[in-house]
């Protein structure tokens, strides 16, 4: 009798432990969901839109210089778009050159993509066309489309100087002062040897004073650029490394034909050889949909201000 009271109360007394150690672990577990959910909602409405953002972002650079300019030149970059939209025809990516008013807009390479077709980019160049001067040099994104003449054609029926490996002069806001602008190329391209490409394009002005500018789409391939005193060089593909953390990755994560923890994604970079300082600015591009989600890597449309030195 004395066992089995013993036994009663041992159960009842394990079944209690049970209830208690069955209320404990789903107290636990909703603690854990509640965190989950609270985690999930912070991400989602607070952090997640800064880090995944891909807002237009304007960033602005000015460039000073000793040689003669009788105006301040204002130069809108557009690089890596690949037939991206910003809303209907374009309105916000049009809205934003058009309030900066610039001299001139650089398209630099894989402004047309390999798969998408070419609306986007059409759209845009329905609404600039006719109130910019427009200098274009192809990406690797052109070729690989195997679209490559059509879409030179396509530039030409608005306008746009297609440079390949030559040099324009564009006169500034009176008929004697000017600046040489070249442009080179994708080495994509099997037919395109950007070294001689380069070199050819500067042998036509290496005996002129005024400001020199090179579009070249690959940043990779700098320190051939180099080879020719240029003052301003302007390059996209990098795509601004895709993953970048501030203050740790400035330069992103990866960039095609860079590999991992690349050098040059975005930003002005200033190379000295000898006495001559040639300014390097590379765009982090325009596409929204890049190899990997941008982090930390909003899409950026660069102005460039020339400006004259104080002596």
């Amino acid at each position: 009798m004395m066992v089995k009271i013993m036994r009663e109360k041992n159960n009842k007394k394990n079944k209690k432990s049970y209830e208690n150690n069955i209320f404990s672990l789903i107290i636990i577990y909703m603690g854990k969901i509640v965190f989950f959910v609270a985690f999930l909602f912070l991400f989602g409405f607070l952090i997640a839109p800064h880090v995944f953002n891909t807002d237009l972002e304007i960033s602005i650079y000015n460039i000073q210089t000793t040689k003669e300019i009788s105006t301040n030149i204002k130069i809108a970059v557009i690089t890596d778009l690949h037939n991206g939209y910003y809303g209907w025809e374009q309105k916000e990516l049009v809205d934003a050159i058009d309030k900066e008013n610039p001299d001139l807009i650089f398209l630099v390479g894989n402004i047309v993509d390999e798969k998408i077709p070419m609306t986007g980019t059409i759209d845009l160049m329905e609404n600039i066309y006719r109130k910019y001067n427009i200098y274009y040099v192809t990406g690797n994104s052109e070729y690989n489309s195997k679209r490559i003449n059509e879409i030179k054609d396509t530039f030409l029926s608005y306008g746009v100087k297609i440079l390949e490996g030559t040099t324009d002069k564009f006169l500034l806001n009176d008929t004697t002062n000017h600046v040489y602008i070249s442009g080179i190329d994708d080495p994509a391209s099997l037919h395109t040897n950007s070294l001689l490409q380069v070199k050819r394009a500067y042998d036509q002005i290496e005996n002129h004073s005024k400001f020199k500018i090179l579009l070249a789409h690959r940043p990779e391939k700098i320190e051939e650029y180099l080879e020719r005193d240029y003052d301003l060089i302007v390059s996209g593909h990098g795509n601004g490394g895709y993953w970048r953390i501030p203050y740790i990755f400035n330069n992103g994560l990866f960039a095609h034909d860079q590999g991992f923890f690349p050098k040059y994604t975005s930003g002005l970079h200033q190379h000295k050889r000898k006495e001559h300082i040639t300014n390097h600015m590379l765009s982090r591009g325009l596409s929204k949909k890049t190899l990997a989600p941008r982090i930390f890597n909003r899409p950026e449309l660069v102005i460039i201000n020339i400006v004259q030195e104080r002596k």
